[in-house]
């Protein structure tokens, strides 16, 4: 019998010794090594996908797309690493979020919501409402009594209509 020319007679007698069959064993070639092009990994570098993902996309090792970005001196603008701890990516959006005074969930929850994007979801700002005190109680008190709706009244008050609701009936009892 003969084998292959890419086959070495070490990997015929491994694949023996872990149960495979001298036919099967001299047949099977290797595992075919895929051969990376500069516009397939242009593009997918292009996605900002981790270099694992990246990888794992074009079928190759992560070391054999490290080499190869190396080959060519291709910049990566994959994703960003990641920071150790205590430090600050001052990129990410939980840090632009705080340095806006916003709430890093309600910023989250807009995008899933209105699906929009991040820079959309904190142009819509923050709801600025009255804080709501007891002389407001009273003011709402007597706007309701003199025949305006709950809802109006908490627009002229500037504040939320069921949280002032809810602290007229409090205030009732």
């Amino acid at each position: 019998m003969t084998t292959k020319p890419d086959l070495k007679k070490a990997r015929i007698r491994a694949r023996i010794r872990s149960g495979w069959s001298r036919e099967k064993a001299e047949s099977t070639p290797l595992i075919v090594v895929h051969r990376l092009k500069l516009n397939d990994v242009l593009k997918i570098e292009a996605d900002g996908l981790s270099l694992c993902s990246s990888a794992y996309v074009l079928g190759v090792t992560t070391q054999t797309l490290c080499a190869f970005i190396k080959r060519y001196n291709l910049s990566w603008r994959g994703k960003r690493p990641n920071f150790k701890n205590f430090e600050k990516n001052p990129d990410s959006n939980l840090q632009k979020s705080i340095a806006l005074g916003l709430h890093n969930m309600t910023i989250h929850k807009r995008m899933e919501r209105l699906q929009c994007s991040y820079d959309e979801a904190v142009a819509i700002g923050n709801r600025k409402f009255t804080r709501i005190t007891k002389e407001l109680i009273l003011k709402a008190i007597e706007l309701k009594n003199s025949g305006m709706t709950l809802k109006d009244t908490a627009k002229q008050l500037n504040c939320d209509a069921q949280w002032l609701s809810k602290k007229i009936k409090e205030f009732n009892k």
